[in-house]
């Protein structure tokens, strides 16, 4: 809920960074339906707005090739090139896909199963773990 004093701005940005958080997560492990998909809880016409909070996000003083050495890494991610790109079109399958990760790494979190181990068995990095146990526990707290 927010404070008696926030501007709609304010509340905007509010809104809009745990969808920012998580699309760079998802941009880095999933593939394009599963970007799609959390594009598509971007308020109608704030696209605009999500920009600004991603772009406040980014070090201002790494140069391009430091923030995308992720890229480089051994981890690399899967190429982000889609044939057609429509967020309102979404594929149940890549939403099942993403809920089923999520949905096994919180039953191996319950297990008390480090973060290293679960980025093992379910074949992403241990900062994917990471990112999910975090949307996790946020999307308990608002339950």
């Amino acid at each position: 809920m927010p404070a008696a004093g926030d501007t709609a701005h304010e509340q905007l940005v509010d809104q809009l960074l745990p969808i920012a958080a998580e699309l760079v997560g998802t941009v880095r492990d999933y593939g394009p339906d599963d970007v799609a998909a959390v594009l598509a809880r971007v308020p109608a016409g704030r696209h605009d707005a999500l920009a600004v909070v991603l772009a406040a996000m980014v070090d201002p003083d790494r140069s391009p090739a430091e923030l995308l050495a992720w890229l480089d890494g051994p981890t690399r991610s899967r190429p982000f090139t889609p044939d057609r790109y429509n967020v309102k079109k979404l594929s149940a399958e890549a939403l099942g896909r993403r809920g089923e990760r999520r949905a096994e790494i919180a039953r191996l979190s319950a297990l008390r199963v480090p973060a290293h181990e679960i980025a093992r068995r379910l074949g992403i990095t241990t900062r994917s773990v990471v990112r999910h146990r975090t949307a996790i526990r946020a999307s308990n707290e608002v339950a």
